[in-house]
Order: structure tokens, then C-alpha cells, then sequence
């Protein structure tokens, strides 16, 4: 064992504390621990992350104890006791930072494997950074260590792009080639530029992307050991070159067979999850190009590779980090999914030849090392007062926001469908006991657990849109930023909610908060200016920026909008709204002293003078918010025939309820007291997470040895856990 672990348990080093938070919401839960895996790391030379994680889970056996009950946590807590050895010299030194290597390279399988995500990720992310940012800054390891110096540029670029920062992520990974280069490690080379090519792929700058894939294909493929890598390789030169136009069947099937021949037998494996992951993406492409025969025998062998694992596993004892049966269940329930729409294409169906309504969460998520599927999707964003099918709400430990949750539900529960994720058990009973006591059915609820961070939901919420076929398409943005504050389990909403609701969930790498962007349903996009400048603090020009809002929103027009003085969030919601495809609601400041005043009135200009739109611009009072409070108007939520309305005061309300009444005659208007909310940065449609009138078709439910489809009435009856939405993972 390596000689800087020592017995006595230490603390996890406290993170430096996280930006403020755009929005208020209660400080980040002390990490728990996630679990770790493996016993003791004996340090090598220099621990090649990818080859060495999927080489050694690719050897272990189903009832292995590589992942046995020692946290990642644990592992840290003695790694920090090592740190002061990075000062020393020569062997000493080496193995600290190899044991540090060794403990990300844990971290990221682990994370790649988990849904939903930790709210550990952040604090341990800042922890890695720290250590690997002073291992480089130090002069004499440069010297020294140069291929440990490669090695942590390479994992803080690895970092930084789960991060988002894509800027700070291209020097690093950069710095690593060339340092690796000097030192003749071609693998290094090789790992740090298929990386490389990702974050370019996040930038949408795919001609640099497929240039770097191609320089590590080439590289891999001088590497017999490397099997593995090389198929990640052309798996996303296969990703990139559908992207640009071409043809990427040709390398998405070479990467199938390369972890064919790697994986003849194997078991739980993270090359075999690559495989089913990798052939299901060659389901979707062949489906683009109408091959649906061939799609359909991609898609077949994926779920026989599905049953067949969980069959192995489902009656064995392993821990559900490594082998979560839920994870396997729900991707046959998809894939059972996509054999359904391929087969409706082959009759004719209404789907023709478009894979839109493909459906797939990947069993391996390696996003610092993989291209996603879904880059060339496209949807027309839809407005919130079209018909809407369901609405996703919180309901948490802090008591501020579930008044207002439990009014909402009140009044709109028998017009749409809701998804209400609790925080944890006592608040999961809590919202179940309090709604009950109102007397609102539960037919219409989903209830689920989720340890989210913010009750926020629309800014984290998908962002929904109807492709040209017809299918529903959920857009998940990259909201994750070391300066947005850390919310990586919420950012993960649309993953998490997917699986019951019948849409395709597709990547965008734009940071784009819900509140940010308004679509009149009709190709008229407004958009926070926010947007662009906080994309382009990351890497993104402003040309790839609006290509990637119209790829999201479908957007004939583009209107940036300049957002409040002196409001951190930026978002529009709090100062206008769409009521019909031509009408668009903006407050309207009447203290003459307030700062708002002015920009309000010349976003209602130029609102108005939008000759593409012929929009009627519609005022309505914004009240005093001299003390920092924006007390919005326009923060509402439509709800099928049904307006909620924030209310803040009595005059003022009156004068609302005219305006909104005349603007929409044959709807009901109903106020909700949002005072309290107002103060902590929102107001209604701030709390809630439209989905369109996306169709809900939940997955069965396992009840004991048997599975049975979900009616309406089944979650409200089947108190058990199984009954609870507890998205792809056993608790």
C-alpha cells in the first residue's frame, strides 16, 4: 500500500467556498460520501486514467470486490494527509501525486457511471484542482516530474471540462500534449488529445474536433493494448463527421467491432456498457439514413446484451455503484422504445425515417472523453400557452417555496401533470401527507426522490421543442460552471424525469438558464444578453452562440434583450412574458428615480419596432424595488386555460388581473402571494419546469418478481419505493 495512507481517518480539506449563487438558495449540504472503489491503490510510474480504469473493470469478475465498501471519500481523507509530501523530492513525491491520479481516475468512472449525480462532485472537483493546479505551479516538478506535470495538466483539462470552462480546458490539455510530446509518451498524446477533440466538439468547432480524433486514432491505433481507446476514437470521429454532413456509419461500426473483440465475454464490464452504448448509437444513425433493418438488428443485440447482464446480475450482491438494476431496466425499456418507432417507420408510421423520437441515456457517460448522440437534432421551441402536458416542481427541507408548490398544485393538478421531486424521504412524506390534506388526488402525481440542490426549476429544466417530424425533443443545457455556483444534481433534471414522458433528450454545451429565453412558439426567440457573454466567457463566439439558439429554439429571429440593472439573474421572466404568438407582455417602472425605468421602456421599443413579428407590446406595473426586490408581474405560469398570477398587493393586483383578463378572455386568473418568494430572487414560473405537451408514457414498475405497466391510478396505490421516481438508480 502505498506508504502515505496512514490509519488515522482525516478530514476531507474544506473547497475554497463556491461564487454566489444568481439566484438565492440555502448553502450546499456537506458532502456525503460516495462510494469508493477499490481497496488499497498502489501507485504506478504514471496511471494512464481511461486504459487503466477500463482495463481493470474489464478483468474483474461479477462478484469482484474492486468496488468494495471503502468511499471515495475515505480514499481522499488519506490522500490529503499526502499532500504535504508534493513539496518533497524524487520517489516521494511521484507517489503522492500518482496516488492523487489514481483517486480522480476513481472519481470520473464513478461519476460516469452515476444517475443522478452526487452533490459530493463539486467540492471533490475543486479538491482534484487545487492539488494538480499547485503540482503544476511548482518549478522543481516541471524539472523534475515532467511527465507527472503532463499528467496533471491532462486530468485539470478533464476537470475543467465537466465544468464547462472550455478555455481554460484547451490550454491544459494543450500544455499536456506538448509536455508529453517532449517526454516521447504517446499515449499520454493520445488520451489528452481524444479529450482535446471533445471540448472542441463543445465548442461546436467541429473541424478542429475531427482533427484531433483523427491525430488520436492514429495514434491508439499503433497501440495493440489500446483497443478500447481507439474505439472511443472512431466513435467520435463517427459522432463529428455526421455533424458536419458526412457519413459517420463506416467508423461507428468499426468502434463496434474493436469492442467486440475486446469484450467476447464481458460480463460487467465498463467496455461491454460501451458497447451496448456504442451499438445503440449505430441504431440511430442507421435510423437517420432509413436503414431500419439494420437499425433494428443494432438495437436487438443492444438489449440481448441488456437482458443478458441483467440476468447476471439482478440475484448477485454488488454494490449499486457498480451494478444499479435500474440502470439496466430502464435502458431495455428504451430500447424497447426505439424497436417500437423503428418498427412504425417500417409500416409507414407517422415517425417516417426521423430519429427524433430516439430515446437512449448512455450506461457510460464519459463526457471528457466521448462525443454525446443528438448533436444535429433541431425543435422549434414551444410557448408555455400552448397545451401543456406537465409541469416539474420541488418540494425541499427549506419551508419557503412549498407553501407556493402546494397552491400551485392545488389550483392546476386537474388540467396537467405533475412530477414532484422531493429532497428526501421526510420531505418526500411531507408533500404526499400535505397535499392530502388539501384534498388533491394523487392520479395525476408522480412523486420521486432527488437530492437536488435548488428549487429553482425552470432554469435547469429542459428546454422543450417540437422537431420537424412531429416528436418532442427535451434540449439539456451544460449549466454546470465553477462560477454559477455548484448545482450539478439539478442540472441534471431532464435525465432525471425523462424516463416516464416520451421525448428525445439532446445535449446542448450552451449555458442556457430557463429563465434566460422566451419563444413565441413561432420562431420568434428572446433571449437574455446574459447568454451570450456568459458563453463567450467559455469559449463560445458569438456566431456559434446564435447558430446553437436556433439549432435549440428554432428560431427564424433572434432578439437579445438586455436584462435588469442590478438583478442577478438576468433572466427575462422577470420582466415579460408571451400571452399569444403576437402579444408579449413587459413591465413597466413608474418611480422615475428607479435605474429599470428607462431600459423598460426601450425594451418595449424595440419589441415593437420587430417588423418580422408585428408584436403588440403590452405594459403592465412593475412595483417599487428599491429595496433589490423585483416583485415580477410577468413571472407567471399557464396551465391549460388557467393563469397563476404573483400577488403582491391588493391595488396592484386588480390592475393585473384587467390586463391579463383582456389579453386572455377565456382563461381563468388566479393569484398566489409571492412575496416571500420575491425575496429570495423569483416567483412562480421561476419554481417550475414546463414540458410541453410532451405524451407521458411511464416505464413499468417492479413489484416483487413481477412488472407491470404504470396506469394512472398505480402511483397513487403502490405506496413502495418501486412506485416512487427515483430515476435510473436503487436507493
Amino acid at each position: 500500500m502505498g506508504s502515505f495512507f496512514v490509519s488515522r481517518p482525516l478530514l476531507l480539506p474544506k473547497p475554497p467556498p463556491p461564487k454566489k449563487n444568481r439566484r438565492k438558495s440555502l448553502p450546499i449540504a456537506p458532502a456525503q460520501e460516495p462510494a469508493q472503489a477499490g481497496g488499497h491503490i498502489r501507485p504506478a510510474p504514471r496511471t494512464k486514467w481511461v486504459v487503466a480504469i477500463l482495463a481493470a473493470v474489464a478483468a474483474v469478475g461479477l462478484l469482484s470486490t474492486v468496488f468494495a465498501s471503502k468511499t471515495l471519500r475515505d480514499a481522499i481523507a488519506r490522500l490529503s494527509d499526502s499532500e504535504d509530501q508534493l513539496l518533497a523530492t524524487g520517489v516521494d513525491a511521484q507517489e503522492s501525486i500518482d496516488e492523487w491520479y489514481a483517486a480522480q481516475e476513481e472519481f470520473l468512472i464513478k461519476s460516469a457511471r452515476q444517475s443522478p449525480p452526487s452533490r459530493d462532485g463539486a467540492q471533490f472537483k475543486a479538491e482534484y484542482k487545487r492539488v494538480f493546479s499547485r503540482f503544476i505551479k511548482n518549478r522543481h516538478f516541471n524539472d523534475t516530474l515532467p511527465l507527472q506535470a503532463a499528467s496533471a495538466h491532462y486530468r485539470l483539462g478533464q476537470l475543467q471540462s465537466l465544468e464547462g470552462n472550455n478555455t481554460a480546458a484547451i490550454k491544459s490539455l494543450k500544455a499536456s500534449i506538448e509536455i508529453a510530446q517532449q517526454q516521447g509518451d504517446a499515449e499520454l498524446v493520445a488520451l489528452a488529445t481524444n479529450s482535446l477533440g471533445c471540448v472542441y466538439s463543445n465548442l461546436c468547432d467541429y473541424p478542429s474536433a475531427l482533427h484531433q480524433f483523427t491525430n488520436s486514432s492514429n495514434l491508439f491505433s499503433q497501440m495493440p493494448s489500446q483497443g478500447v481507446m481507439l474505439a472511443i476514437s472512431y466513435r467520435n470521429l463517427a459522432a463529428v463527421n455526421r455533424t458536419i454532413g458526412r457519413d459517420g456509419i463506416p467508423a461507428i461500426q468499426r468502434a463496434v467491432g474493436l469492442l467486440e473483440s475486446e469484450t467476447r465475454d464481458p460480463g460487467l464490464s465498463i467496455p461491454g456498457e460501451l458497447l451496448i452504448d456504442t451499438r445503440m448509437t449505430l441504431c440511430e444513425m442507421l435510423w437517420s439514413q432509413g436503414r431500419l433493418p439494420e437499425a433494428r438488428k443494432a438495437c436487438d443485440s443492444a438489449r440481448a446484451d441488456l437482458v443478458k447482464l441483467l440476468e447476471e446480475i439482478q440475484d448477485a450482491n454488488i454494490d449499486t455503484d457498480i451494478a444499479a438494476l435500474n440502470r439496466y431496466r430502464n435502458a431495455i425499456h428504451f430500447a424497447d422504445r426505439n424497436l417500437k418507432a423503428i418498427d412504425s417507420a417500417s409500416s409507414g408510421g407517422s415517425a417516417n425515417n426521423s430519429s427524433d423520437s430516439w430515446q437512449w441515456q448512455r450506461l457510460v457517460n464519459l463526457i471528457t472523453e466521448i462525443v454525446p448522440d443528438g448533436l444535429t437534432v433541431a425543435a422549434t421551441m414551444t410557448a408555455e400557452f400552448e397545451q401543456q402536458a406537465g409541469l416539474a416542481v420541488a418540494w425541499g427541507m427549506y419551508d419557503w417555496s412549498q407553501e407556493v408548490v402546494a397552491e400551485i398544485v392545488r389550483l392546476t393538478h386537474d388540467r396537467l401533470r405533475f412530477v414532484i421531486l422531493a429532497d428526501n424521504d421526510e420531505s418526500l412524506d411531507e408533500a404526499q401527507s400535505t397535499l392530502a390534506a388539501m384534498g388533491i388526488p394523487k392520479e395525476r402525481i408522480r412523486f420521486g426522490i432527488c437530492n437536488f440542490e435548488s428549487p429553482w426549476f425552470r432554469d435547469m429544466g429542459p428546454i422543450v421543442g417540437r422537431s420537424q417530424s412531429g416528436n418532442w425533443i427535451w434540449f439539456d443545457s451544460l449549466l454546470t460552471r465553477e462560477s454559477q455556483g455548484y448545482r450539478e444534481v439539478t442540472d441534471a433534471l431532464p435525465k432525471l424525469i425523462c424516463r416516464n414522458w416520451n421525448a428525445r433528450v439532446a445535449p446542448t454545451s450552451l449555458h442556457i438558464e430557463g429563465g434566460a429565453v422566451l419563444s413565441n412558439g413561432s420562431g420568434l426567440t428572446l433571449c437574455s444578453s446574459t447568454i451570450y457573454a456568459d458563453n463567450n466567457h467559455y469559449g463560445f463566439d458569438a456566431a456559434t452562440i446564435e447558430k446553437e439558439l436556433r439549432r435549440v429554439t428554432g428560431a427564424k429571429t433572434i432578439v437579445p434583450i438586455q436584462p435588469l440593472h442590478d438583478e442577478p439573474t438576468g433572466h427575462l421572466d422577470l420582466f415579460m412574458t408571451f400571452t399569444d404568438p403576437g402579444t408579449v407582455v413587459v413591465s413597466e417602472s413608474r418611480d422615475p428615480q428607479s435605474p429599470n425605468r428607462k431600459l423598460l421602456n426601450e425594451v418595449a421599443t424595440t419589441l415593437g419596432n420587430i417588423k418580422a413579428a408585428n408584436l403588440n407590446v403590452v405594459r403592465v406595473p412593475l412595483p417599487d424595488h428599491s429595496d433589490g426586490v423585483i416583485r415580477s408581474y410577468t413571472n407567471v405560469i399557464f396551465a391549460n386555460g388557467l393563469l397563476l398570477v404573483p400577488s403582491y398587493a391588493a391595488e396592484m393586483d386588480a390592475e393585473v388581473r384587467t390586463i391579463y383578463q383582456r389579453l386572455l378572455p377565456d382563461w381563468q386568473i388566479e393569484f398566489i402571494d409571492c412575496n416571500r418568494l420575491a425575496a429570495k430572487g423569483g416567483a412562480l414560473h421561476c419554481l417550475v419546469s414546463n414540458l410541453g405537451d410532451t405524451p407521458y408514457t411511464p416505464m413499468p414498475i417492479r413489484m416483487r418478481t413481477k412488472t407491470v405497466p404504470v396506469s394512472q391510478n398505480v402511483t397513487a396505490n403502490v405506496p413502495t419505493r418501486e412506485s416512487r421516481l427515483v430515476p435510473n438508480e436503487s436507493r
